[in-house]
């Protein structure tokens, strides 16, 4: 999932570290309270074919709190922080820091082929 948001890129810049570290915080918040995931619940073989049975969809959010072992301020402080999130915001945000990135990654590239070529 990290490598699908911010490529391959060689980031070893304060800069590039820095807009990586927003990236993954904005990341977290996205997957865990808004991307809905299947857990696989069994898989049995009929001759050569699978079949696999898949549960819900459900976030990793609802997923903790389905299974209650958070104690009251813990849900309360993730239900609070839950719904203080925008997905389109946080979306908008990721998409533009990976444009950001990649601008940098690309910039940073091309002048580093420039000096090789003048030095040659």
């Amino acid at each position: 999932m990290v490598r699908g948001e911010v490529g391959y890129g060689r980031y070893d810049t304060e800069a590039e570290r820095e807009l990586i570290r927003q990236i993954y915080a904005d990341l977290r918040l996205y997957v865990n309270f808004f991307l809905p995931s299947m857990k696989l619940e069994a898989k049995e073989r009929c001759g050569a074919r699978i079949y696999k049975r898949y549960d819900a969809p459900l976030t990793p959010y609802k997923r903790l709190l389905a299974l209650k072992a958070l104690d009251e301020h813990t849900a309360a402080q993730l239900a609070e922080q839950y719904l203080s999130l925008n997905p389109a915001e946080l979306r908008r945000r990721l998409t533009d820091n990976e444009k950001k990135l990649a601008k940098m990654c690309g910039l940073k590239m091309e002048t580093r082929r420039k000096e090789v070529a003048a030095t040659a």
